[in-house]
């Protein structure tokens, strides 16, 4: 079987070809890719890791910034090529001569092998007892979640069945312990090694990542109760029902250019002048590495502001910009179809007009489509109001209690990707991405909610235009149930509570307006039922809510 071993790298020059070079001895007569996914190191990392390409089968991925350990590791697995895929740090704590014995133990049938410190042959050279004691403390901490000794390791192989039809959101450095809890009971065996003391370059670690690991502990947590209490158990798909979609997707060989992933974006405008500009110039801004976007089309229907002025001006010094004009206002639905109709690119990408991107998001958001099996990703959607004021507490309540359920159970909305084998949705949905989630569900790929592709957008800032929202939410959602069978994570109650109670700010203000605004949030939920249930009603061209309206900036 062929092998791939990922290097994740940042500042590593004095080891980077050491390393290469003892994983050619060590993997020698083998069937083996070497990946390197570098984040812009300044010291010379990736011209390294390039002129050692002519003598070993290396993948360079250089990305643009430095976007963290957990999604380079991501990055390098789904882009890997070989049966059995693994990890090693670049810094030569982690011994090449082990890579025999893990390989080997998956070859066997295991689904995972994990360098272990802490199984019997296993130690640690000259750690300060300090270092010791947070590693041991770190370790018990995630005891109930798993029972491999060493969770924490940065050194493991696993089999790409292991990856199939799961969706990771790296929070931190401890990749290994995610896929230990969401890979549900997978066959695991340890082989003891000794981690040793970095002889070169400096450590990357710091107070930040212990942070993130205690924010993933608490994710990893929530995640098994979910899953525990109310669901069973996770789905363990066969990679035999994966899609047959994007040949070759976003491989990037050290000679290769790294935009590889054909874009399009559809944008969807009504009387946006206060904000297109704004999220344009976000779009311009993006910081890409795998990412190419070929086509940005903004469906302007019947808008009787600037916004096609605008538009039209972007599109004068940017030419993948296009604008179709549509002379009615038929529906957001109606201008999704008229954007699925000309995308030619293998992702569609479909943004709303009021909101934009930070510089990194739609690399994020996209990444994940590296994994055949993924179908659709949603982005992190954050609102501008001021939680200080009582509607900006609850807009800020309610799309945090979207992310938190989003977490256990991917609910995508108003930033969202997805493969191009969408050929329309419904013109009287007013649910535009949930429908095309019940699409891409049809199709038998998984949703990827993605926390770090963040979307800034305006919440409503009167009581009557949060109403006037949320009832059209609600309809939509009871509409799509009743003509595709499908549900969205929020419309269980009992879902909601987990999420909610990691929400809710047990501050003054949360304590009186969290009432208020759950209240207001099934007021607005039981007028929509009487609206579609008693008045037959599914108000698919909605009452625009003003103040929503203004810039996002």
């Amino acid at each position: 079987m062929k092998v791939s071993v990922i290097i994740p790298t940042y500042n590593e020059a004095e080891n980077v070809a050491p390393l290469i070079k003892s994983i050619g001895i060590v993997l020698a007569g083998r069937i083996y890719e070497i990946v390197v996914v570098d984040d812009s190191s300044p010291d010379g990392t990736a011209d390294i890791v390039r002129g050692l390409a002519g003598e070993y089968p290396i993948k360079l991925i250089s990305r643009k910034g430095k976007l963290g350990l957990g999604t380079a590791i991501l990055t390098g697995l789904y882009s890997a090529t070989g049966e059995i895929r693994g990890v090693i740090d670049a810094d030569l704590q982690h011994p090449p001569e082990l890579l025999i014995a893990l390989i080997d133990a998956v070859a066997e049938g295991n689904d995972i092998a994990v360098g272990s410190r802490y199984v019997n042959g296993g130690g640690m050279d000259d750690w300060a007892w300090h270092r010791k004691l947070i590693s041991r403390g770190a370790t018990v901490l995630s005891r109930p979640l798993t029972r491999v000794k060493d969770p924490m390791s940065g050194f493991f192989f696993l089999h790409k069945r292991v990856l199939d039809g799961k969706g990771f959101s790296p929070t931190g450095y401890k990749l290994l312990l995610e896929i230990l809890v969401r890979a549900y009971k997978p066959k695991v065996k340890e082989v003891p090694y000794t981690f040793r003391t970095r002889k070169a370059g400096q450590s990357k670690l710091g107070t930040g990542e212990f942070t993130n690991y205690l924010r993933l502990l608490l994710k990893l947590y929530l995640f098994k109760l979910r899953y525990r209490w109310f669901s069973g158990k996770p789905s363990k798909k066969s990679s035999d029902s994966v899609p047959a979609v994007l040949s070759n997707p976003a491989i990037i060989s050290a000679s290769a250019s790294p935009h590889q992933m054909m874009v399009s974006i559809g944008i969807c405008a009504y009387n946006e002048e206060k904000n297109i500009a704004n999220l344009l110039t976000s779009l311009e801004e993006q910081v890409l590495n795998v990412v190419d976007v070929k086509e940005i089309f903004i469906v302007s229907s019947a808008c009787k502001d600037r916004t096609d002025e605008i538009t039209l001006e972007y599109q004068r010094r940017n030419p993948i910009i296009h604008l179709i004009q549509q002379p009615e206002r038929k529906g957001k639905a109606s201008a999704i179809n008229l954007f699925l109709k000309e995308a030619t690119g293998d992702i569609c990408v479909l943004i709303s007009a009021d909101t934009i991107l930070l510089p990194n998001s739609l690399e994020h958001l996209c990444l994940p489509f590296l994994n055949p099996v993924v179908g659709m990703t949603g982005c992190h959607s954050v609102p501008v109001n001021d939680p200080k004021h009582f509607m900006g507490y609850v807009c800020s309540l309610i799309w945090g209690l979207a992310h938190e359920l989003s977490m256990i159970k991917p609910k995508l909305g108003e930033g969202v990707a997805f493969r191009n084998v969408v050929p329309e949705i419904s013109e009287f949905t007013a649910v535009d991405e949930a429908a095309i989630e019940a699409v891409i569900r049809k199709k038998n790929f998984q949703l990827q909610y993605v926390p770090d592709a963040v979307l800034l957008n305006r919440g409503p800032a009167t009581v009557r235009d949060f109403i006037k929202q949320r009832k059209r939410i609600h309809t939509g959602h009871l509409h799509l149930r009743d003509t595709t069978s499908h549900e969205v994570s929020s419309m269980s109650a009992i879902g909601l509570i987990q999420p909610l109670m990691h929400t809710v700010k047990f501050n003054l203000r949360g304590i009186f307006w969290t009432p208020a605004a759950i209240a207001l949030e099934v007021l607005s939920r039981l007028m929509a039922t009487y609206q579609y249930k008693m008045k037959k009603e599914n108000p698919y061209i909605w009452d625009i809510s003003q103040s929503t309206k203004d810039s996002v900036r």
